[in-house]
């Protein structure tokens, strides 16, 4: 893996210094005039077409040094001047750190990855104060919501969102001078405690006055490697592997991404960090790879190559890797955009070579996306069902509508995605449904008679109580056919008239022989003359029916 950097912003700016000709940066010397390389002659004063006298190579050397230590004495002051502007003079920190080892441009990452850290602290604890203001107003308004409405169905509120008014941070500059380099960061309200989280050395002074923090560097050479520390500050020691992989033979960055790649697929729901995989030696490589807790299940999932050695105590694996002769280059920054894109869009459409049952299967897995969920229910009832995959995608569909927060804002969706792929489960789901308030029962009524059983018969007969949803129930009985038998007969027992007509009307049209002499049992216990013939003429057309028909056209679909 190439080497990652917090997400920071480049800083220009032209400064102009109050009264003199050049500005003073904190914890560093004023520097000499410049000079142009080559002459002796100030930046700004060479005439057009005038050659300047030529100098020895020793002078040329030290103007060359001097020129360029005050280009950088520029770049600084530019920072300075730009995170001032940016966040206000009160609330920069100017960190002067002494002692720096080399290579410069190392310690300068290493640093500056440091102190964008210990700013960060202050931006993360203002977003998570945000989101505790922005839960608390949310709770409140709900339970307010709920106390002013006793009614039935869904209770809607407005709560205040917080946003945190703490800015992104931001870090600039670099080395002064040998040994010495100067960072300027922001914001910074509380200065000292921004030095306490400094940790790559003495903190020697903090003054509040000029802002400047001084710090004694203990920043080891050769400076460590920042990401691999990083791993073991955020995983702890007992959570990163050390994996050296040898026999690993090609172009270097090609056979560096493929095993970067293969490392992360060692952990199948994705979150390893891979640090590395680096070049040791010809065909020799070192990553670091966390969080790992299970080391035989990690070295399990090695598919690259054979395992040479594990050392458990030490947390160190040896593969032996086979690597395929055509690798993939690294993708390029454009490259990598385009794969981010695809990623944060891939839950709205499949992946490649990926088949649409289990893009549909993946995403409601995944959870609570409403507006890639909606996507997939509909494609889902549009589909045809696959025999094969009918229980898998009915057992996605009931789990993710019995877990997710978004069910009822999807409900039509799902009941028309459960319509195509049904199961006992799902119907066992829909049937539970008919006994919650809030929901359609109609829509779920309709559904269930597509799909007759028992159950479903049982659970749309509850529904025979309710004024809205009665039509639509005595509908989905006489659908279903004599599955719904049984069931309709115990509603020809209710004690309510009106439910005993309504269960021998649809029985004129599903019964079978089994209902004839429990609907001739009820003749006797009929005392209203009207109900007494009306149940007759059922009896009646019932045997007509069973005579001429039978029950072929009832068959259970």
């Amino acid at each position: 893996m190439r080497r990652r950097v917090f997400p920071t912003v480049a800083l220009v700016a032209v400064v102009m210094g109050a009264g003199c000709n050049q500005s003073v940066i904190p914890g560093t010397a004023v520097p000499a005039a410049p000079v142009a390389p080559g002459t002796n002659v100030p930046v700004g004063q060479v005439s057009p077409g005038v050659q300047a006298a030529p100098v020895d190579p020793a002078v040329n050397a030290a103007n060359k040094a001097q020129y360029e230590k005050s280009v950088a004495q520029s770049a600084l002051e530019r920072a300075h001047t730009q995170i001032k502007d940016k966040y206000g003079a009160q609330k920069v920190a100017v960190v002067v750190v002494e002692g720096v080892p080399g290579p410069e441009a190392d310690a300068d990452h290493y640093i500056e990855r440091k102190i964008f850290k210990a700013a960060y602290a202050d931006y993360e604890a203002g977003q998570k104060s945000a989101q505790a203001q922005t839960e608390a107003n949310r709770k409140a308004a709900e339970e307010k919501a709920a106390s002013e409405n006793s009614g039935f169905g869904m209770v809607w509120y407005r709560y205040k969102a917080v946003r945190s008014d703490v800015p992104y941070p931001q870090v600039s500059g670099g080395a002064a001078s040998p040994g010495r380099h100067v960072y300027y960061t922001g914001p910074v309200s509380d200065l000292q405690a921004f030095a306490g989280r400094l940790k790559f050395g003495n903190v020697l002074s903090t003054d509040p006055n000029s802002r400047v923090v001084t710090v004694q560097s203990f920043i080891p050479s050769p400076i460590p490697d920042i990401d691999e520390e990083e791993l073991y500050i955020q995983h702890g020691k007992e959570n990163v592997l050390t994996v050296d992989i040898s026999n690993a033979e090609g172009d270097a960055d090609r056979v560096s991404y493929f095993l970067e790649t293969q490392l992360k697929e060692c952990q199948p729901d994705g979150g390893l960090i891979v640090v590395g995989p680096r070049v040791l030696s010809p065909g020799k490589f070192r990553a670091f790879v966390a969080p790992v807790k299970d080391l035989n299940d990690f070295t399990a999932r090695i598919t690259f190559g054979s395992i040479a050695d594990l050392d458990v105590p030490n947390r160190k694996l040896a593969v032996n890797s086979q690597i395929p002769a055509d690798l993939p280059k690294r993708p390029t920054p454009a490259e990598l955009a385009e794969m981010r894109r695809e990623e944060r869009e891939g839950d709205e459409r499949p992946k490649k070579g990926e088949t649409e049952v289990d893009w549909a299967i993946r995403v409601l897995k995944k959870g609570d996306e409403s507006w890639s969920v909606k996507k997939v229910l509909k494609a889902l009832a549009t589909m045809e069902a696959d025999p094969d995959r009918l229980n898998d995608v009915s057992d996605a569909l009931t789990d993710w509508a019995t877990t997710s927060k978004w069910t009822w804002h999807n409900s039509k969706d799902l009941f028309a995605a459960m319509d195509t792929w049904s199961t006992e489960k799902s119907v066992r789901y829909l049937v539970a449904q008919l006994n919650e308030s809030g929901w359609d029962k109609g829509a779920i009524v309709r559904v269930l008679a597509k799909h007759p059983s028992e159950a479903a018969a049982r659970g749309v007969a509850t529904v025979m109580t309710d004024r809205s949803h009665a039509v639509a129930a005595s509908t989905a009985l006489r659908d279903m056919g004599p599955v719904a038998e049984d069931t309709v007969l115990k509603l020809a027992q209710d004690q309510h008239a009106s439910m005993r007509i309504e269960a021998y009307d649809i029985l004129r049209t599903i019964g079978t022989k089994k209902s004839v002499p429990k609907l001739k049992g009820n003749l006797s216990k009929e005392k209203d003359k009207v109900i007494r013939d009306n149940l007759r003429s059922v009896i009646e057309d019932i045997e007509t029916r069973l005579a001429t028909e039978g029950d072929s056209p009832f068959k259970v679909k």
